[in-house]
C-alpha cells in the first residue's frame, strides 16, 4: 500500500471512528476510490474500534460489499456479547467480594468503557481491579470460590490473573504499576487516593487522579511495544466529559513529582508533559475539527491497539547495542526477576539459579518467540558503540 492510499484509509478511518464515538455529527463524506473497505474493516479490528466503526455503517452514502458487513457485523456481535459476559463477571466479582468486606476499584477498560455511547463500544482483554495487597489470601479463596484458578506465575508481578473457563480474565492489581517503572513510587499506597462510591465495597479516582494514572498507563504503553487510536479515543471522551480537568493545578503539580521519580530512573525531565501534550494534540487533529494525519501519526495506526513487541526489541538494541541488549535479555536484573520468581524476594542469592530455571523454562516454553527475537535482533542496525 502506497503512503498516499495509507494516509486515505487512515483519514477515512478516523471519520467512521468519530461518528460511531458520537464525536461528530456532521454527515460522512463519500468513501475515496483508492480506499477499500476491507482495508477499514481490517484497521478497525485492528484497533480494537470494529464496534465503534460498525455503529457508523447506516450513516455512510454508500455501504460495504457484503462479505465486507458480514465481517463488521460479526465483530460487532462479538463485541457486545463480550461486553455483556465481561460485566455480568464484574458485577459478579463486586458483590461477592464485597459482601466479604473487600474493597475493589474498577481500572482502566472498565472505567473507560462508560465514557462512549454504549459499553459493548469499548472492548476489553481483561477485567482490570485494584484490590488491598494485605487482603490476596482472602480474594484468592472468593474468587476460587465463583470458578477462577489462580495463574501462579503471576503471584511476584503487579497484579495477579484469575481464568474462569471458557474466555474470562480478570487481572487483580495488587500495584498501579509494575516495579521496574521509573514512576512506581508514586503509587507507593494506590488507595492513598482511593474515594468511596455509593456502590459497596467499589472506590474510584477523582477526574485528575484518573487523568493522571490513564496517562502513565498510555505512556508505558507507547514508551514500549507502542499502543494505538483507541487509546488516543479514550483520552478524547475523557475530556468530553471533563473538558478542563477540574483542577488543573493540581495535576501539574503532580505531574512534575511523577517527572522527578522518572529522571532519577534516567527518564527525560519533562517526558510526561511532552507526552501529554503529543497526546492532546493527536486528539485535537484526530477528533477535533478538520482531520489532520503527520507522518509521526502513521505508525500509531500501524502498531494496533497492542503495538508490536518488535518495537520493543528495536528500543532496546538502539539503547543498548546487540550484545548488551541480548545479554540482558539473557540475564535479567534482579528487579526484573523479582516479577516472575517471588521466591527472590526472600532468598536473593537464589538469582544464579533462577536464571538457569528461566532460561530452560524458556527453551520448552517460548522456543519460536525466543528464535524469532534472537533473528529480529541478528538482522537489525549495526551494534550500538
Amino acid at each position: 500500500m502506497t503512503k498516499e492510499r495509507l494516509t486515505h484509509t487512515c483519514e477515512y478511518f478516523l471519520h467512521l471512528v468519530r461518528a460511531g464515538a458520537g464525536l461528530s455529527e456532521e454527515p460522512l463524506p463519500d468513501k475515496p476510490d483508492d480506499v477499500e473497505w476491507k482495508d477499514l474493516f481490517l484497521l478497525s479490528d485492528k484497533h480494537s474500534l470494529a464496534a465503534v466503526t460498525c455503529r457508523a455503517l447506516p450513516l455512510l452514502p454508500s455501504a460495504p460489499d457484503e462479505e465486507t458487513a458480514a465481517a463488521w457485523k460479526k465483530a460487532n456481535d462479538v463485541c457486545i456479547h463480550a461486553d455483556m459476559q465481561q460485566l455480568w463477571a464484574w458485577e459478579e466479582i463486586r458483590e461477592t467480594l464485597a459482601a466479604k468486606g473487600l474493597r475493589l476499584l474498577p481500572l482502566k477498560g472498565l472505567h473507560t468503557k462508560y465514557l462512549y455511547p454504549e459499553t459493548y463500544l469499548r472492548l476489553m482483554g481483561d477485567l482490570d481491579i485494584l484490590y488491598e495487597k494485605s487482603r490476596f489470601p482472602k480474594l484468592k479463596k472468593e474468587m476460587e470460590g465463583l470458578g477462577y484458578t489462580f495463574q501462579t506465575n503471576t503471584l511476584g508481578s503487579h497484579h495477579q490473573v484469575f481464568f474462569r473457563p471458557p474466555v474470562t480474565d480478570v487481572e487483580m492489581h495488587a500495584d498501579l504499576l509494575p516495579s521496574v517503572s521509573p514512576f512506581a513510587g508514586y503509587y507507593a499506597d494506590p488507595w492513598a487516593k482511593a474515594i468511596p462510591t455509593e456502590e459497596e465495597g467499589v472506590f474510584r479516582f477523582s477526574a485528575e487522579d484518573e487523568y493522571i494514572f490513564m496517562l502513565l498507563h498510555a505512556y508505558k504503553h507507547f514508551r514500549g511495544a507502542g499502543s494505538g487510536v483507541r487509546t488516543i479515543l479514550d483520552f478524547r471522551l475523557f475530556r468530553k466529559k471533563h473538558p478542563d480537568i477540574p483542577d488543573k493545578n493540581y495535576v501539574a503539580e503532580e505531574l512534575q513529582k511523577l517527572e522527578k521519580l522518572g529522571a532519577a530512573q534516567g527518564e527525560a525531565p519533562d517526558a510526561l508533559r511532552a507526552f501529554a501534550q503529543s497526546v492532546s494534540d493527536m486528539e485535537t487533529r484526530w477528533f477535533q475539527g478538520e482531520i489532520s494525519l503527520s507522518d509521526g501519526d502513521l505508525p500509531v495506526f500501524a502498531d494496533g491497539v497492542y503495538g508490536k513487541v518488535e518495537n520493543i526489541w528495536t528500543q532496546g538494541v538502539r539503547k543498548k547495542g546487540k550484545t548488551r541488549y541480548l545479554f540482558s535479555r539473557l540475564f535479567p536484573p534482579f528487579k526484573v526477576m523479582q516479577s516472575g520468581w517471588p521466591v527472590l524476594r526472600k532468598l536473593p542469592f537464589l538469582l544464579p539459579f533462577c536464571w538457569i530455571a528461566r532460561l530452560f523454562r524458556g527453551m520448552f516454553r517460548r522456543r519460536k518467540q525466543i528464535a524469532r527475537e534472537y533473528r529480529f535482533v541478528r538482522h537489525s542496525g549495526e551494534e550500538k558503540r
